[in-house]
């Protein structure tokens, strides 16, 4: 923005009042321009910024975001089937169903399905695209009868990931090659939310207040008999929660139903 002092021209005939009025004159003056500049300046980008509040961005309100998935099997001697599913989240901290978005973080969660949990497992996982390796002990989950183990890892982007399940008390290592479940086909989470968006206008708009969308949206890929979907979840702020499934590769809802639990 450019700031202009306009001089009169009434002095200009007289260079000496010009040049005792100049010194002191001018750096008033420009001390004056410079605040009146700076409260313009601060003015303008206040508005920009409630310009950019008041854009609504639908994925903005995302606190739960389970991006990829990861399915393998293995035997073991020929004889039990072994399998492990790996899940990539973006999750909100806490966990919490009331409507807000809080802050989220990326989590990744491995699944290790087994005969029982009295035998201890321990985890070991290979990114080849990013160069990258982990794991640990895992715990046993005894109402899903589960192994799992969470970790702070970003698998959004993996297509593929190695891993090895290490029975503690024989040393058996149980091998995987997990695969993403997701093809060219399956549209993205924000190619889903803006076809839902559209089919169902009118309920997120019920959810709006002054501009503002008061909830939360929880989006879940899902993987069954090899084709995927995505779950969408609003969550408003008295707990009640509409949940749709939705064609993974079109984004079509498929089903809808409305509850006051999650």
């Amino acid at each position: 923005m450019r700031c202009f002092f306009p001089f009169s021209s009434a002095y200009s005939h007289n260079s000496a009042l010009l040049k005792r009025f100049t010194p002191r004159c001018v750096s008033r003056c420009t001390s004056r321009l410079a605040a009146v500049c700076a409260a313009v300046t601060a003015l303008f980008l206040t508005a920009l910024c409630g310009c950019a509040k008041k854009s609504f961005n639908l994925f903005f309100y995302v606190s739960e975001l389970r991006d990829n998935v990861f399915y393998a099997e293995s035997e073991a001697d020929g004889e039990n089937a072994f399998h492990l599913c790996v899940y990539s989240y973006l999750r909100e901290q806490p966990y919490l169903s009331d409507g807000a978005t809080g802050k989220t973080e990326r989590v990744a969660e491995f699944y290790f399905t087994a005969k029982d949990g009295s035998t201890p497992y321990v985890l070991h996982y290979v990114l080849p695209e990013k160069a990258t390796e982990g794991g640990g002990e895992m715990s046993y989950d005894d109402v899903k009868r589960r192994f799992y183990y969470i970790c702070s890892e970003d698998l959004s982007e993996i297509s593929a990931l190695d891993a090895t399940v290490t029975n503690e008390k024989t040393g058996e290592e149980i091998p995987f090659r997990a695969t993403s479940a997701k093809t060219e086909g399956t549209l993205s989470p924000q190619e889903t939310l803006a076809v839902f968006e559209n089919a169902e206008s009118e309920i997120i708009s019920s959810m709006k207040s002054n501009g503002v969308f008061c909830g939360e949206i929880r989006i879940r890929l899902i993987v069954s008999e090899e084709k995927t979907y995505y779950y969408v979840g609003l969550i408003d702020e008295n707990g009640a929660t509409f949940s749709y499934l939705l064609d993974g590769e079109t984004g079509r809802i498929l089903a809808k139903r409305e509850s006051d639990d999650t």
